[in-house]
């Protein structure tokens, strides 16, 4: 994908680049093993393919991208957002004096959205939207234009995850001004998500025909470091709890051999402990853990703001992820007091291998 993206920027852009515009700076980060790129300046056009040359002279592979930009070219600014995504790269605003303040707006703001964490932790990040405008800085256009223009943007949006209400908010931001976004609101429009995407509930059908499928509730949160899945079901008028890890092989195998203890954690702490084997599998990138829940239990969980799963090996280091529960609380209460009955246990690991 990133090959084909950069046959098309290098046609789209055959002239020379020019000098100014959007430079790039590499630096290390020891301790969380990655490349920190500094991008400074205008987005102008030939800025995405300066960057993919920048990553490929480089031999970048893990990195986050620190913005400092005042804006430019709003296009440029969502082509570098999507190679950013498609480089499976991390964002935030800063500069090469101050991981902690910076500046990124307008154009800017879209190849923002691209990375896959965006963070936003200080006051002096400055993340700012306004309206969009034509290249002669007019905010005219044909009405055709302008369609596409905002079809484009709200698209992108959505593809990056970012709640399309951030659209709204730029949109009635006059081009000569600027809507500051506060950490809380970049948050709330999903801008900014700091390692983590909102929480989701859905109830699916298990597979099977039409007749026999039964109703279970997956609970998901994706973050940098892998994604949480909670699977609540019936099984002979008792409620289950599978907990998922969705990683990559390499950590499922590492961490499923030689497991000592494993557990889930509630705000009050520990829960439904267990020794050795039982109660845990790996299955290809994930993990998993089961257990059945009394009432005492839901009680516990629903009393939660987040929810832990943990895996012990005998070291002093474990290894697990947290899912924030509180958003979805009400789903998780609604499931547990009207869920049906699966009849059969081969009926739930057939519909449960599927994930």
């Amino acid at each position: 994908m990133l090959k084909s993206i950069f046959v098309f920027i290098t046609l789209l852009y055959s002239l020379l680049l020019a000098e100014d515009g959007m430079r790039f700076s590499l630096k290390t980060d020891y301790m969380n093993h990655r490349a920190e790129i500094y991008a400074s300046g205008d987005l102008e056009r030939g800025t995405a393919l300066k960057f993919v040359n920048f990553i490929k002279q480089n031999n970048i592979g893990r990195a986050i991208v620190y913005l400092n930009s005042y804006g430019g070219s709003l296009e440029e600014g969502m082509l570098l957002g999507r190679i950013i995504r498609e480089m499976g790269y991390e964002t935030s605003i800063g500069t090469t004096k101050s991981r902690m303040a910076g500046i990124c707006a307008s154009a800017c703001s879209y190849a923002f959205a691209g990375g896959v964490a965006r963070y936003i932790y200080y006051d002096k990040q400055r993340l700012g939207l306004h309206q969009f405008y034509s290249s002669d800085g007019s905010e005219s256009g044909s009405i055709a234009d302008t369609q596409k223009m905002t079809a484009n943007i709200v698209n992108y949006l959505s593809e990056m995850g970012v709640d399309e209400q951030a659209f709204v908010v730029a949109s009635s931001t006059h081009k000569n001004s600027m809507t500051w976004l506060t950490k809380a609101e970049a948050i709330k429009l999903n801008f900014a998500n700091n390692g983590k995407n909102k929480t989701k509930a859905e109830i699916k059908l298990m597979s099977g025909d039409r007749i026999n499928q039964k109703p279970y509730l997956k609970i998901e949160q994706e973050k940098v470091e892998g994604t949480g899945k909670f699977l609540f079901y019936c099984l002979n008028n008792t409620m289950y709890v599978r907990g998922m890890i969705l990683t990559n092989e390499e950590n499922s195998l590492i961490h499923s051999q030689n497991v000592k203890r494993h557990y889930f954690v509630l705000n009050d702490g520990e829960f439904l402990v267990q020794e050795g084997q039982n109660g845990i599998s790996a299955k290809n990138r994930s993990i998993s853990l089961d257990r059945k829940l009394s009432g005492i239990d839901i009680d516990r969980i629903l009393n939660s703001d987040v929810m832990n799963m943990w895996i012990e090996n005998g070291s002093e280091f474990r290894w697990g992820i947290e899912v924030d529960i509180y958003p979805v609380k009400e789903q998780i209460r609604e499931f547990t007091r009207s869920c049906n009955i699966v009849e059969s246990r081969d009926d739930l690991d057939t519909a449960l291998g599927y994930f």
